[in-house]
């Protein structure tokens, strides 16, 4: 069944294709008219990968905007400065430990454990191929940001203020990215089962978590905010590349090879999982609060 936004959808594109002057034009560049009307249908090629290209390269001008405020030292980063002093100022033990529980969820053993962890689970579910593209989100979407890092090799805030060690480059935040790569695509898979209020429940979690990890970076010193907003961005553009990509491997020969129907019940292999991937997390959660305490 159509979805309410697809039926609108399809409604906008019938009433614009029925204009006269639509036809005149299709009439007299037929070539150019099958073009278009190609990337609007239903395909896997057409509408998903159209929208989707839109909405990423959208995202990406937005990231790229940031970058050359960063490169040029435009009045972003005097920006910068004001709004980590800012943070700064709320510093406490209680608040200190919050934030360090929130950037770990971001840390490479907490995402590494979940991707891992996420691809057994979707494996067995007879969903391999949306278990590679997990792994790819993360795993090439993070060397993507090292690139950028070595490229641009933006300093971090000072070392004086900062109560986590981070090293390399800042620009842009990996815990950010790795936000909307891990997290994101797990709250894309989950839309495409959930229905009504469960929807919502997950869109806000995913939410709070993305926000609750990039501001955490902030808050502890390791990162500039316009490295956290530039991460969401260059996360936003990245996840709407894969999931308008994603049906064209979904219907290849090597995509439907590794489709299989659900088995009946696994709630319990669910349950494991999902303890031990918090058992990671609350291992290195537990790990670096002793470090904060120390260092205090």
């Amino acid at each position: 069944m159509s979805s309410p936004s697809t039926s609108a959808w399809r409604s906008l594109v019938d009433a614009v294709i029925s204009a006269p002057r639509v036809q005149r034009f299709a009439a007299q560049n037929p070539v150019f008219w099958r073009y278009l009307a190609a990337r609007c249908d239903g395909s896997a090629a057409g509408l998903t990968l159209t929208l989707g290209a839109l909405f990423a390269l959208g995202f990406l001008s937005l990231f790229l905007s940031i970058a050359e405020d960063v490169v040029m030292h435009d009045p972003l980063v005097m920006l910068d400065e004001k709004v980590v002093a800012t943070a700064y100022r709320f510093r406490d033990p209680t608040l200190n430990a919050v934030m360090l529980a929130f950037t770990d969820l971001g840390a490479w053993q907490t995402v590494l454990a979940g991707v891992v962890l996420a691809a057994i689970w979707l494996v067995l579910r007879g969903r391999s191929i949306l278990g590679i593209g997990l792994c790819v989100s993360v795993l090439m979407g993070e060397a993507l940001v090292w690139i950028l890092k070595a490229l641009l090799l933006r300093p971090r805030p000072s070392l004086d203020h900062a109560l986590v060690m981070a090293h390399g480059a800042s620009f842009p935040s990996g815990h950010a990215f790795v936000a909307f790569a891990f997290y994101g695509y797990i709250t894309l898979l989950a839309f495409r089962y959930a229905t009504g209020a469960m929807r919502t429940l997950i869109g806000t979690n995913f939410i709070i978590i993305a926000a609750a990890i990039g501001v955490s970076r902030i808050y502890l010193g390791a990162h500039w905010p316009s490295d956290v907003l530039a991460s969401y961005l260059l996360g936003t553009a990245w996840l709407a590349t894969l999931f308008s990509l994603m049906p064209l491997f979904e219907q290849t020969g090597f995509g439907k090879s590794l489709a299989r129907s659900d088995h009946p019940g696994g709630t319990a292999l669910a349950v494991g999982l999902v303890l031990v991937w918090l058992t990671v997390f609350l291992t290195c959660f537990l790990s670096d609060l002793r470090g904060i305490t120390i260092s205090s």
